[in-house]
């Protein structure tokens, strides 16, 4: 029996392996995470010790999903509400980690949206709104540099950082 990954999640559920059986592993795309040891191959897998009950136990992660879309909404530091949506590129590089949390995906997108947050508190508004490029690239460096993502992922590139605009309510507290 194996096991298909659920498309809101990197990890699928854990599946036991067969005493003697195939587990077809797409080569770039997953890997098969047993008990502890990672396999990116499709391989042929023995579990003598499922003849004595005691199976061996295993999971799925993709290592290249689709880019992450995380929203921040926080004050800049002018004190003037702003929020950016970003695209994140990233691939799994640690998946004997990943497979032993319980929602890495919204872990991941906790985490990047708190350094979001952070960022948008330290600069002012008319910095994000007048960006020239510079806002990608920083932000880029702000999340690759977590401890919680260099134990885990790899970030390629932030494909698009997106201002949100202010209402015209808000617009008119600002004179």
């Amino acid at each position: 029996m194996t096991a298909q990954i659920p498309s809101d999640e990197l990890v699928s559920h854990e599946f036991q392996i067969s005493i003697f059986g195939w587990e077809n592993i797409e080569w770039g795309r997953e890997v098969l995470v047993v008990e502890g040891q990672v396999f990116d191959k499709t391989r042929f897998m023995v579990n003598l010790m499922g003849l004595i009950g005691r199976g061996k136990y295993a999971r799925r992660v993709i290592v290249n999903p689709s880019p992450l879309c995380v929203k921040a909404a926080s004050l800049s530091s002018d004190l003037f509400p702003a929020t950016l949506e970003i695209s994140v590129n990233y691939q799994v590089m640690n998946p004997a980690k990943i497979v032993t949390e319980h929602q890495p995906l919204t872990a991941l997108s906790d985490v990047i949206q708190g350094l979001l947050r952070e960022y948008i508190t330290a600069i002012p508004e008319d910095s994000i709104i007048h960006d020239k490029g510079d806002l990608r690239l920083e932000i880029h460096k702000r999340i690759s540099q977590s401890p919680f993502i260099v134990e885990r992922y790899r970030i390629s590139e932030i494909l698009m950082v997106r201002y949100v605009s202010r209402t015209m309510k808000q617009l008119h507290k600002k004179d």
